[in-house]
């Protein structure tokens, strides 16, 4: 958010070649310094942001991160949010013709824990990137070719690793290699154009991301030796992914929400993300579960997905203190603080039992793995339903009442935050 009100600054008074250098001197007070490539990736946040900037540059004010500030750019994050929520209404109740299962699509991206966590609690921007590559893919399976190109320059343009999402869009939608070449280098003509502009800035080096960086990291998260050296497995499985594509008939639009989840899927597992980013799945997930899966076997898709939800919050914030701002809870006390001021006797035998399941958990120094493990096992569960929907058989059937399912997802914010509030914030 700060860092689109400096851009005004800059902008304004004609100091463009200054956009790193101002990321340094940091003169707005952002938390966070560094961590942008391109002025382009905050054009949606600095259109919503104007009002802020012309409020605080005309009479002197430099900070902007007060309570009014936040909040108003978290209004924005929700907007994108709802956006979202109506855009896969929309495509569920389009390729299905289902209004029930158009809203429930509705109902689990807002009710999504790991969507709060990432635009209510953190503001990050992950949401406004992922609108726009949702919005391509709309438009791809509605035929507006021009719009399915569009939207994807807007979304390599605001997250330069998009880039791997739309490439597998394109295989699908066109078998014409040089066609396929060139919509893809279409992408990357805005932010190839501010990187040839902003050569020989001042401070670019250290302030800005390098893309290649984050895939780097991502092809040598899970790698095995060869007699070559190293080979890596996510590579491999995205090799396999646009092989496929390409192999794949254009008429059969049904798969593109398949391979595009897929190569979300790799994105957010095996990224290097901060918690916060755990959501980029999450709509395509739900729109493969609800759209791809057959109705009886839905349940079991669905139970995994909250199951994964539930592991992916815990993990999240049982690895960063900053998830659920936990290390501030530990250092304030505050549910010893609540117990002892209430007038309860039972702060003894609070501390005790929280010490006790702390010490059990530090004990269990494979936890984190393990339900990391599950984590894949439930999303590379999900995928092969979404692919094993043709057979006729009731195996992944599951008898029982959806609603249950669906409380308990509902339900996952409010226990997680009761468990680090309560236990594991120490």
């Amino acid at each position: 958010m700060v860092w689109s009100v400096s851009n005004w600054d800059i902008l304004f008074e004609g100091r463009v070649a200054d956009f790193y250098t101002e990321k340094i001197i940091n003169t707005r007070g952002a938390i966070q310094l560094g961590g942008c490539s391109s002025p382009l990736m905050l054009i949606p946040q600095m259109i919503w942001n104007f009002p802020i900037w012309i409020t605080h540059y005309f009479n002197g004010k430099r900070f902007v991160g007060t309570i009014f500030c936040v909040y108003w750019y978290k209004l924005f994050l929700l907007a994108v949010t709802l956006m979202i929520g109506i855009l896969i209404y929309r495509i569920i109740n389009r390729m299905t013709g289902e209004k029930k299962k158009a809203q429930l699509g509705m109902i689990l991206m807002l009710g999504s824990a790991q969507t709060m966590l990432s635009t209510m609690y953190t503001g990050q921007d992950e949401i406004v990137y992922l609108l726009a590559i949702l919005l391509s893919y709309d438009a791809l399976i509605q035929k507006k070719k021009k719009w399915f190109i569009v939207w994807g320059i807007v979304s390599v343009t605001l997250c330069p690793i998009m880039i791997i999402g739309y490439a597998v869009l394109v295989v699908l939608s066109e078998k014409n290699l040089i066609k396929i070449v060139g919509k893809i280098l279409l992408s990357i003509i805005p932010n190839g154009l501010w990187s040839l502009y902003s050569i020989g800035m001042e401070n670019k080096i250290e302030v800005s991301i390098n893309d290649s960086e984050f895939i780097d990291k991502m092809m040598n998260m899970a790698k095995f030796p060869i007699t070559t050296g190293d080979a890596s497995i996510v590579g491999i499985i995205i090799c396999i992914i646009f092989i496929l594509a390409y192999l794949t008939k254009k008429e059969k639009t049904e798969l593109y929400l398949l391979y595009l989840n897929s190569i979300m899927v790799l994105i957010s597992f095996f990224m290097d993300n901060f918690f916060y980013r755990l959501l980029i799945y999450v709509p395509f997930t739900i729109l493969t579960i609800l759209v791809i899966t057959k109705e009886e076997r839905t349940n079991m898709s669905l139970l995994l997905f909250t199951i994964l939800e539930y592991i992916r919050m815990f993990v999240g914030g049982y690895e960063s203190l900053q998830n659920l701002n936990t290390a501030y809870v530990a250092k304030s006390k505050i549910m010893e603080e609540l117990l002892i001021k209430s007038g309860s006797n039972a702060i003894d035998g609070y501390r005790y039992v929280v010490g006790k399941i702390c010490e059990h958990i530090k004990m269990a120094g494979s936890i984190v793995p393990l339900l990391n493990s599950m984590s894949i096992v439930c999303v590379g569960a999900i995928l092969f339903i979404a692919c094993y929907s043709k057979r006729d058989n009731n195996l992944f059937k599951m008898d029982i009442n959806r609603n249950y399912i669906i409380d308990a997802y509902i339900a996952c914010m409010p226990i997680i935050m009761i468990i680090f509030f309560t236990i594991l914030f120490r």
